[in-house]
Order: C-alpha cells, then sequence, then structure tokens
C-alpha cells in the first residue's frame, strides 16, 4: 500500500540547532481514540530547545513542538475541520490522580514532543482528549497557550493565590 509522507522538523542526534532537519516522513496511522491535526501553527517552547540539546533523553529520530494548534483532518470522538489546540501533557487516564479528577498530578504522565512526536510537522497525532476547541481564535494564539498559559496560571494562581478580584 501506498504511504503518503509529510514534512516535518525532526533530530536524529541531541546537539545545537543544526541537528534539527527538515524531511519527509510517513503520515501518522491514526489508533482509536486519536485524532490527526493539519498543524496551523507550532511555537518553539524553552522545553524543546533541552530536548534537542539532550537535557532531557527521548527516542531519536523525533519531532519536537509542545505548543501547537490546528485542524482535525481525521477523527475519533471530535469533528473533522474542528480548529483545535493541544494540550501537551499525556495522562495514563488509569491512576488513583487522574480517575479522582487530578490529571495534574498523574503518576505515569508525559509531554507531546518530548516523549511523544509533537507539532513540528505537517500532521501530529495526538489523543483526541488531549484536544481542544478554539473557535475562531488564531492558531498562533492558540499555540501560545498550553505551556505558558499553564506555567503563568500555577505561579499567579496556585502559589501566589490571585484570585479574580485581585489586580496584577
Amino acid at each position: 500500500p501506498h504511504v503518503r509522507k509529510l514534512r516535518a522538523v525532526r533530530f536524529h542526534d541531541y546537539g545545537p540547532p543544526d541537528v534539527l532537519k527538515y524531511e519527509e516522513v510517513a503520515t501518522p496511522s491514526l489508533e482509536q481514540g486519536e485524532v490527526l491535526i493539519r498543524v496551523g501553527f507550532c511555537g518553539v517552547n524553552r522545553f524543546d530547545t533541552k530536548i534537542r540539546a539532550g537535557a532531557f533523553k527521548t527516542y531519536v529520530p523525533h519531532i519536537l513542538g509542545t505548543d501547537f494548534a490546528g485542524e482535525v483532518t481525521a477523527v475519533a470522538p471530535v469533528n473533522v475541520g474542528d480548529r483545535v489546540v493541544v494540550y501537551h501533557i499525556m495522562n495514563d487516564e488509569s491512576c488513583l490522580n487522574c480517575l479522582s479528577g487530578n490529571q495534574n498530578r498523574c503518576e505515569h504522565s508525559h509531554m507531546i514532543g518530548a516523549y511523544s512526536d509533537g507539532g513540528y510537522s505537517e500532521i501530529a497525532r495526538v489523543r483526541a482528549s488531549n484536544v481542544l476547541g478554539i473557535g475562531e481564535l488564531d492558531f498562533r494564539a492558540a499555540a501560545c497557550l498550553p505551556m505558558n498559559f499553564a506555567t503563568a496560571w500555577n505561579g499567579l494562581v496556585s502559589k501566589a493565590g490571585i484570585g479574580p478580584d485581585d489586580t496584577v
């Protein structure tokens, strides 16, 4: 059978930015509970640069990209054409924390773009439960939200106790 190819930026060895290569890769296959997303915009996150440099080990060759947004092209439980942003933390969905609504404390989580392929690609495969609809929000703005927003929220709300009536 013919395997459709797509373009992606990935690395085969850890190192400086010049280890990143723009090359053809096979289109990811779709499994139950997953979606394929045509990437509209992918941010470059500090974590991406640390992985590429070798501070965090992953499999190679590897496609980085923790923060990205795009349009669903193949589907499990969402609609083709939906505009989405990807939440970058993959929880196991089965540990006690996940089952009790505390997914942020998952015992076996990993990060998309770090321990699974990410958004430095034309098409990315992610679990459907990791996509959030963005309506008409610009892909560029949406791709800035996952890690950066979560970091700011954690610092301001969880750590500093900032509330709805506070001015920052």
